[in-house]
């Protein structure tokens, strides 16, 4: 199992950093990107109005009835048709304002969605306990540890803080479960889990299909996908956590990542 299990950490702490950074980045963009297009579009609209003259009607003059020289009185009819003149400018500015509003409604629901999250959730860090849900920490190999360490100083170039341990398997004997785990970047659990797996398909070369479990008591997003072994991981907006093993069904690996994260995963 050591050569599956190293390869498959060698994957995961090789994902490049931005992996853990996409997030709900890009409504915030688009409403912001309405609410200045529609400002900007509003004070050129407003530039333009004063800077064209309003047309002036002439001025009505008396019966020819007395005069019979005189001019024909001015009809309104004969007037140019003033009415729809304005009519494109008008429809711009609708469509002006109504970009500001909309750009305005999605900026204020981002801002209020993040305020609340992170009101709602405790800030929470990663432990590398002795026992997680009861499963006692085992030794790794000097291999292992070794690969993971200079791994663990690459990521924190990056700016990825990265924690493991191993603990021991259901099956016993020699193999065990690799656990890797640290410190979220990203705002949206749901998008980083599917980063999260997706840089580890781009790093491996080897596409899985994620299958979603209950996160449990937590919260955040669980998934667990199988290539040569499992891995079931979990995300939330302050960390996220992955278990890898074979020999063991997906179900169990799952239900064994939720039983142990409340030790893995404990308030700061």
């Amino acid at each position: 199992m050591v050569p599956s299990i190293l390869s498959s950490a060698i994957s995961l702490v090789s994902v490049d950093s931005t992996a853990y950074k996409i997030g709900t980045a890009i409504p915030t963009v688009l409403g912001l990107a309405l609410l200045i297009g529609g400002l900007v579009a509003l004070l050129r609209i407003n530039r333009r109005d004063r800077a064209t003259p309003t047309p002036v009607l002439p001025p009505s003059v008396p019966s020819t009835a007395s005069h019979p020289d005189a001019m024909p009185p001015y009809r309104h009819s004969d007037a140019p048709h003033v009415s729809g003149m304005h009519k494109p400018k008008d429809r711009a500015k609708e469509i002006a304002i109504v970009c500001l509003a909309v750009g305005g409604v999605i900026v204020l629901g981002g801002l209020a969605n993040s305020m609340q999250s992170a009101s709602a959730e405790p800030e929470r860090r990663i432990v590398i306990a002795e026992t997680a849900g009861g499963v006692p920490r085992v030794q790794l190999t000097p291999e292992v540890t070794a690969t993971l360490e200079q791994r663990r100083s690459a990521a924190a170039q990056k700016g990825i803080e990265l924690q493991y341990g191993g603990y021991a398997h259901p099956a016993g004997g020699d193999a065990y479960i690799l656990f890797l785990g640290g410190k979220q970047q990203a705002s949206d659990p749901e998008q980083s889990i599917n980063d999260f797996f997706a840089g580890i398909a781009e790093s491996s070369g080897v596409q899985a299909k994620l299958t979603e479990y209950p996160a449990g008591d937590l919260g955040g997003e669980v998934r667990c996908a199988a290539t040569t072994e499992l891995r079931c991981a979990w995300a939330d907006r302050t960390t996220y956590g992955m278990l890898m093993a074979t020999n063991i069904t997906e179900a169990d690996l799952a239900a064994l990542l939720i039983k142990m994260r409340p030790n893995l995963e404990q308030p700061k």
